[in-house]
């Protein structure tokens, strides 16, 4: 398949209009933030979540980009805090992030194999994740924070049956985290098909591959169909 950009969000209409779900109090605010005017603001017991469609049992086969931007007010949580989950619709994980009290960054596949990345984040700045994987066993996992590999794996199980995925952003314990500047991608090849440190959402734009029109009249005014572009293609 050809590399495609999926969905892009940068919580430029200042609220949730983007989300395909929400849970607790995540916020959009204007404070702390890495590019444009909002940035998303998760207190401990948030979660927010985008859909990813998948197209049916050859796209097992497609691999896909995801990063973001992250900002830690403490990176050592009172308890392990996961901070990201790629799940099915039928709330099967297939992979997830999580933060451990001395600051550990802990990746799990869907066998409940973990890798461990010792202490990877600074509190008081924001990070660039971006990770490269496949939805198949085995599968390659690259992580990647700050343009530095910090997990390499070519063996995981990455599958679940199931229609849809979700990518979402989540604080299960802990201090305030902060994201912003989220991109996925479609029919990649490799790490090299990641956009670089210079990636910036600066508008509000419609997620091009649900399965149904994003919400809000802020995020409208904006959407491909309104404003006749199309996702970037190679």
């Amino acid at each position: 398949m050809a590399l495609a950009l999926n969905n892009f969000i940068g919580f430029e209409t200042g609220g949730l209009e983007e989300a395909y779900s929400v849970s607790g109090a995540p916020v959009v605010q204007s404070t702390i933030v890495k590019s444009g005017n909002f940035a998303l603001a998760l207190p401990a017991g948030a979660e927010y979540s985008m859909e990813q469609v998948i197209d049916g049992t050859s796209d097992e086969l497609n691999a896909r980009i995801i990063s973001f931007k992250i900002y830690f007010v403490d990176t050592t949580p009172a308890s392990k805090s996961w901070i990201f989950y790629a799940y099915n619709d039928d709330d099967l994980l297939l992979w997830d992030l999580a933060v451990e009290t001395d600051g550990d960054l802990i990746f799990t596949d869907s066998a409940a194999s973990t890798v461990t990345v010792p202490a990877p984040f600074t509190s008081g700045k924001f990070h660039r994740i971006d990770v490269f994987w496949e939805k198949r066993l085995p599968a390659v996992f690259e992580l990647y924070i700050d343009g530095v590999s910090v997990i390499s794996e070519n063996d995981r199980d990455l599958t679940e049956p199931g229609v849809l995925f979700y990518y979402t952003f989540a604080n299960t314990a802990g201090s305030i985290i902060y994201y912003d500047d989220l991109y996925c991608m479609s029919g990649a090849s490799s790490v090299s098909d990641f956009l670089g440190p210079r990636t910036e959402v600066l508008g509000a734009f419609q997620n091009t591959v649900e399965d149904h029109t994003d919400q809000g009249s802020t995020l409208s005014v904006r959407s491909w169909s309104t404003t006749g572009n199309t996702p970037g293609v190679d």
